[in-house]
């Protein structure tokens, strides 16, 4: 049963903020736009975990805040080829932190959930295709309405079958601008 504390109340509001943050990155064309926006929702998605006691979710949203601000810094950054193997370093090691994160803060098989989810979205987001992150999206985002089920986050489950739609709507607009382009 579900007790509507205070700081349950608080932490179903930094959710919603977030969902609706991350909805808005699958409309996005920008990669830097998509990153400054996820690193907002990851923020409040955090706070959101912490209130809710739900420690799996906050280390992999805090390891993907840290994803993002190198992705943000790698994106300001002019390529070479050294920089493009630091990002898969970086990468490779952002995903062992969330293995190790999801080891420590195991609480039954859906706490690792969101885990799997981090990983993927890291693995989406360093692909530098716009179209790959909104498709990699649609798995995330089923993986998260099972762990915002588990947590017992109503709100939470209830935006990420919204941002669940505005995942697969973006993914479709994106893919269909990507054919377009291929065509002309």
């Amino acid at each position: 049963m579900i007790e509507w504390t205070p700081i349950y109340i608080w932490s179903q509001i930094f959710v919603l903020i977030a969902k609706v943050l991350m909805s808005f990155t699958y409309f996005m064309k920008k990669r830097k736009g998509i990153i400054i926006a996820n690193t907002s929702a990851n923020i409040l998605g955090a706070a959101s975990f912490y209130l809710l006691n739900a420690y799996s979710g906050m280390a992999a949203v805090i390891i993907a805040t840290i994803r993002n601000i190198f992705a943000f810094v790698s994106e300001c950054r002019k390529k070479s080829d050294l920089m493009k193997s630091n990002e898969k370093l970086v990468m490779y090691c952002l995903m062992i932190a969330l293995l190790i994160a999801g080891y420590f803060t195991y609480n039954g098989i859906g706490s690792t959930l969101f885990i799997i989810a981090s990983i993927l979205y890291t693995y989406s987001i360093c692909q530098k295709s716009v179209l790959r992150y909104k498709m990699l999206g649609i798995i995330v985002s089923m993986l998260r309405l099972l762990y915002y089920i588990f947590i017992f986050s109503i709100v939470g489950a209830l935006f990420e079958i919204g941002q669940f739609i505005a995942t697969v709507w973006g993914a479709i607009i994106e893919w269909r601008r990507s054919r377009v382009e291929v065509t002309s």
